[in-house]
């Protein structure tokens, strides 16, 4: 999903089961405790909304795992064996991820959301468009 490394943003606000959500809380911790601040949003005091995130899963959520702002992405191939069902993408990600000036610098990341459009077994199933009561990006659902 085109996520950030900590909060969901840029990304649809799908809520996340507790598997994802300790995973998120582990990295954290770590990153805390070897004095790896990874960006301004964690620290120690942080980890304290991961902890309340995790008594409040909702009875729906999913196993959701961040592409980092989508740099850090595999090949259709890699989630496909992995047993990944989705993939959740942006207008915006897709549009910048692909422009002319990010492939010269990050050609590997930009193959892969072109890739999306093309790959055998990578079928659109949603799209979720902006209304006037929930502006912002659009998102594409893939299903693998």
């Amino acid at each position: 999903m085109d996520s950030g490394k900590s909060i969901n943003s840029f990304a649809p606000p799908i809520a996340e089961n507790r598997e994802s959500m300790e995973r998120t809380l582990k990295k954290a911790r770590g990153n805390v405790n070897e004095g790896k601040i990874i960006h301004g949003m964690v620290d120690k005091n942080a980890l304290i909304y991961y902890e309340l995130l995790l008594k409040t899963v909702p009875v729906i959520s999913y196993d959701i795992t961040s592409t980092m702002f989508g740099l850090d992405v595999e090949d259709i191939g890699y989630y496909k064996k992995n047993e990944y069902e989705y993939i959740i993408l942006s207008s915006g990600m897709l549009k910048d991820r692909t422009s002319e000036f990010f492939r010269k610098q990050n050609s590997r990341v930009a193959s892969f959301y072109k890739s999306v459009y093309s790959e055998k077994g990578v079928t659109l199933i949603k799209t979720i468009s902006p209304t006037t009561y929930n502006q912002g990006d659009t998102f594409f659902i893939y299903k693998l």
